[in-house]
């Protein structure tokens, strides 16, 4: 048990990447390339060594969704009129690095990642806190100045 009180601030970085495809193929394909942690399995596991090798399994690309939420859905009849998908999605074993540590890390891990498609435009954002670089990755009449 602890009686202190700390304040943290916490510096967040957002990615902002054009779509190639529309929106719901993006969304379907993101699906596909960061599957559905299965938290059954994980929680069935008996070491941490199984965990690590369910998680190679889960995550062939090392990253797993462990929440969605159709936003889309929830602002109907709003004026806000894009598609959106909110994700929680990480690796539970890459963040336990940290959790050993310090568990107040999972605040932060892992990150929400939020594709949103906007009016005549499409691009995907993601909250990736504490990121060494931001990566922008948007057709080049994004950067234009308007007249």
């Amino acid at each position: 048990m602890t009686t202190r009180t700390d304040v943290i601030d916490h510096a967040a970085r957002r990615l902002v990447v054009g779509l190639a495809t529309p929106y719901d193929a993006a969304r379907e394909h993101y699906e596909t390339l960061v599957p559905e942690a299965d938290l059954g399995r994980f929680s069935d596991m008996t070491s941490w060594q199984a965990t690590l090798e369910l998680a190679e399994i889960n995550a062939p690309h090392g990253f797993m969704r462990y929440y969605r939420s159709d936003i889309t859905a929830v602002m109907n009849g709003s004026a806000s009129c894009w598609k959106a998908t909110q994700y929680l999605m990480g690796n539970h074993t890459i963040a336990e690095r940290m959790y050993s540590h310090d568990p107040s890390v999972m605040l932060h891990a892992p990150p929400a990642d939020p594709p949103v498609q906007r009016p005549r435009r499409q691009h995907e954002t993601g909250h990736r806190p504490a990121e060494p670089a931001v990566r922008q990755l948007r057709r080049p009449e994004h950067h234009r100045r308007r007249p």
